[in-house]
């Protein structure tokens, strides 16, 4: 039989403050890895973009100008997409750093009495019924 005594433990029991740093803590990490991941494709698609650029000797001076222009305006709001989350990671953290934690007593459940039993009722007798000869 399982012992469940354990787990009303405040030291070991989840409380709500502990749950929502642990979920803060999941989604910064599928953030920061969905964004590590982002970003490795955008690098990899600025070279190819720089490199076919580069050789097409019909594109104007000023197209090519464009293109790095357009590679330069997505990193700086890339970097300011990345800041604007890091800094409400900061907070979300320092808040809940700051809360305090919720007291939790010891207490004890009310006994539980057994139902008591229901009394049946005696059936009562089938009353006859009698047809009518016509």
């Amino acid at each position: 039989m399982m012992d469940f005594t354990s787990m009303m433990d405040p030291k070991v029991m989840m409380t709500p403050k502990r749950i929502i740093k642990q979920m803060v803590g999941f989604n910064k990490t599928v953030f920061e890895n969905s964004f590590k991941g982002i970003a490795m494709f955008q690098e990899q698609i600025d070279k190819l973009n720089k490199a076919m650029v580069d050789k097409a000797t019909w594109l104007p001076e000023e197209s090519k100008k464009a293109f790095d222009g357009w590679a330069e305006t997505y990193k700086s709001a890339y970097d300011s997409f990345k800041k604007a989350v890091d800094d409400n990671f900061k907070k979300v953290d320092k808040y809940l750093s700051e809360s305090p934690e919720p007291v939790v007593t010891e207490t004890k459940a009310a006994p539980v009495e057994p139902p008591k039993p229901v009394a049946k009722k005696k059936a009562e007798p089938a009353q006859e019924t009698s047809q009518a000869a016509e």
